[in-house]
């Protein structure tokens, strides 16, 4: 009813097609979430020595909600402390009060610089909802070299596995951070880093912009557009 009526329809992955009727498939025109990298990835991130000698951090930046699932990371706060890991929840909501005494450190909402202190501080960004759309934070956090991990079967987990960016889950029990702990401290995370940043430059607000005009230019001239993968 509502859909129909649009000429296009711009969906971030290939997934949206299985979720839309034939007909609706065929107006799908693919454009990626944007990230501000002059923003998030204008300096360096966590040294490799501070890396090394801080405790491994585990973040989530978000509302906290129901449908952000945060219990499923919350549920696993002491196992993460007996690691010698910290966990850090940036973000507010109506959920709080009932993780009042959780082991891990709610820090609140947190905006331009300081967010991106935090995204620099944490080792692995944390998302642990099934119902997101991409969103901004994983690209946010790959901006300054911080991967993701996301479950799989998630839009933020197809992005992941695309790119070798940071690490896809099952579920989020307690074996899964201790293995996070050892893939933090070896050579692979060096390079799980460096795929993220490459991630975001690839979703930068000035390549989406391009993606966006060029969608709009061919839907008025009536061309099928063509995406940077070649799929129509």
């Amino acid at each position: 009813m509502i859909y129909g009526h649009c000429s296009v329809l711009l969906a971030h992955t290939g997934r949206t097609e299985h979720c839309v009727s034939s007909a609706l498939r065929r107006n799908l025109r693919y454009a990626s979430a944007f990230v501000d990298g002059r923003r998030f990835g204008t300096a360096e991130a966590m040294p490799s020595a501070d890396l090394d000698a801080e405790p491994i951090v585990f973040g989530f930046v978000g509302r906290i909600a129901r449908e952000k699932s945060l219990s499923h990371i919350l549920n696993h706060a002491d196992t993460i402390k007996r690691l010698g890991c910290r966990l850090i929840i940036v973000g507010d909501g109506p959920e709080r009060a009932g993780f009042a005494r959780v082991n891990a450190e709610f820090v609140g909402y947190k905006h331009g610089e300081d967010l991106v202190a935090m995204y620099r501080a944490i080792h692995f960004l944390l998302i642990p909802t099934r119902s997101d759309t991409l969103g901004l934070v994983p690209l946010e956090a790959a901006a300054c070299g911080t991967p993701a991990v996301a479950l799989r079967g998630t839009p933020a987990a197809d992005l992941i596995s695309r790119y070798e960016s940071g690490v896809v889950v099952d579920e989020f029990d307690g074996g899964v951070f201790q293995r996070l702990h050892d893939v933090a401290r070896s050579e692979q995370f060096r390079q799980m880093r460096a795929r993220a940043k490459a991630m975001a430059a690839d979703h930068d607000v000035s390549v989406g912009t391009a993606i966006l005009v060029r969608t709009w230019i061919d839907a008025g001239r009536g061309v099928p557009h063509r995406d940077d993968d070649g799929r129509r």
